[in-house]
């Protein structure tokens, strides 16, 4: 396993770097950055072409910004997929793989975004889910980290059961996986984490210091909760279930999500994703739905919050999701697959002085280009330890050209499967820690929207097969020399 053991070197790259671009950000304005996570956000979304969800305040951003539609995360579960973007370095490079590699336990020396920018005198802020179950490690913030609350149910009933779980697991303890009461905002811990946010920018405007604020909302991650009014924006009657609820046809045993799964631990569901009937699974939807909305309206609050204390024309402000997700497309629910609904996720980015307002882009984007956008943006220099690349120069011009390949994976037992994403084909290699081969994967996004089929297990397509094989092993990315076995 990959690990970070190497706090001197990463100091001594940080020193080199903070040198030779000292004089150039001396001369740049400071801008300041807020940074929105949305937890397991899939880019079903108004902007971009859902008829069905309501996010008026995301579409805002959107149409202020530029909106990336082809965004990939690197890892489809939380905690890989944050460690990824916040150090600016693969998975592969950080040997974080499943969320119980806690971060300020393995990787409290590594340099992350929050840390970095500290060092040109920016406050670093941050507030509710960030860093999976972790705080971030010692110096990660110049002011107190406010975390939110994973089971924020606001029946009292609920709340009993919470606090008398203990070892129970969430469906022996009762515990559904959704709850819409009639109430505020802030009863939920999202409106809670905004209110916070906006408490904490109030000061900041007025201490008139740059700053660097990362704000984690926890919805639409289960369990869904969220205010009644919420759930009543969506009709169930409007909800379609998913077609394609099988797995694709060819797809090698190590692809296959295992029975179950985080969904189906909640009481008062079926336990398999077979016994689900379609009005059970409108309802699923209809409650996912309602969670985007409620974290719309948070993230909207941050953003008017920007407008009143006059931050807007000096802040560049990033929206994405941690991954995709799945709502029964494939017969899989939430997470932990290699497919695209897992690895498409949304992104969104408003820079002042760069990109007009309401434009997009179809390049090939990945998360792993946070960081160093974030740098560039403020005009100081991008760490060494960055494997992405600036998103900049596509504000400027969302046609420029660009490396059309975005890489992600995800580890099934021991058996990896590497993913290289071109404009029309998802290609993956599946192999054992001995690299053994242990199946192959390729899906036609132009024949084959909805990767219904693995073109890879039929004979006649050999010769693409290994023409994308080729092209796999040539470009999929080694780990970065700054990690060490």
């Amino acid at each position: 396993m990959i690990r970070s053991k190497i706090a001197v070197i990463f100091g001594f790259a940080v020193l080199l770097t903070l040198c030779r671009g000292a004089s150039t950000y001396a001369e740049a304005p400071q801008k300041n950055v807020l940074l929105i996570i949305i937890d397991d956000l899939r880019p079903n979304l108004g902007c971009y072409g859902d008829p069905i969800a309501i996010t008026p305040n995301i579409d805002r951003l959107a149409a202020s910004g530029t909106r990336f539609s082809a965004a990939y995360c690197q890892y489809p579960v939380c905690n890989p997929s944050r460690i990824s973007f916040l150090t600016g370095m693969r998975p592969d490079t950080t040997g974080a793989y499943r969320n119980s590699d806690i971060f300020h336990r393995r990787f409290a020396d590594t340099l992350t975004i929050n840390r970095y920018v500290q060092q040109f005198g920016y406050e670093a802020i941050g507030l509710g889910k960030i860093y999976h179950a972790s705080n971030g490690g010692e110096g990660a913030w110049t002011q107190p980290y406010l975390n939110s609350k994973w089971l924020d149910y606001a029946s009292t009933e609920n709340r009993r059961r919470v606090g008398e779980r203990r070892r129970m697991t969430l469906r022996e303890a009762g515990l559904p996986y959704a709850e819409h009461e009639d109430v505020a905002d802030n009863m939920y811990c999202d409106g809670a984490m905004a209110d916070s946010a906006i408490e904490r920018m109030e000061q900041l405007a007025q201490d008139d210091k740059p700053f660097l604020m990362i704000v984690g909302f926890r919805h639409p991650h289960l369990p869904w909760n969220a205010p009644k009014r919420y759930w009543d924006l969506y009709n169930d009657k409007d909800i379609q279930p998913a077609a394609n609820d099988f797995f694709p046809k060819g797809a090698p045993a190590p692809a296959l999500k295992p029975e179950g799964g985080e969904l189906f631990g909640y009481a008062g569901l079926a336990p398999t994703p077979e016994a689900l009937t379609e009005q059970e699974k409108r309802k699923l939807i209809q409650s996912y739905y309602a969670c985007v909305s409620y974290a719309d309206a948070q993230a909207g609050r941050l953003l008017d919050a920007l407008e009143s204390n006059q931050l807007e024309d000096n802040t560049l402000v990033m929206l994405w999701g941690d991954h995709g997700y799945h709502l029964g497309e494939n017969h899989v629910w939430a997470k932990e697959v290699n497919w695209e609904r897992n690895h498409h996720a949304p992104l969104i980015i408003r820079d002042p002085g760069h990109g007009n307002p309401g434009q997009h882009t179809t390049a090939l984007t990945e998360y792993v280009d946070i960081f160093p956008t974030v740098c560039d943006a403020l005009g100081i220099p991008v760490p060494s330890q960055c494997e992405g690349q600036s998103l900049l120069p596509l504000l400027d011009n969302p046609a420029a050209p660009w490396d059309m390949i975005a890489f992600s994976q995800y580890l099934r037992g021991n058996i990896m499967g590497r993913s290289i994403r071109t404009k029309r084909y998802r290609f993956t290699l599946w192999e054992n820690e001995n690299g053994a081969l242990e199946g192959v994967e390729l899906y036609d996004y132009q024949k084959d929207p909805e990767g219904n089929t693995n073109l890879a297990a039929e004979p006649r397509n050999a010769p693409l097969v290994a023409t994308m094989t080729k092209r796999h092993r040539e470009y999929w990315p080694a780990p970065h020399p700054h990690k060490t076995e």
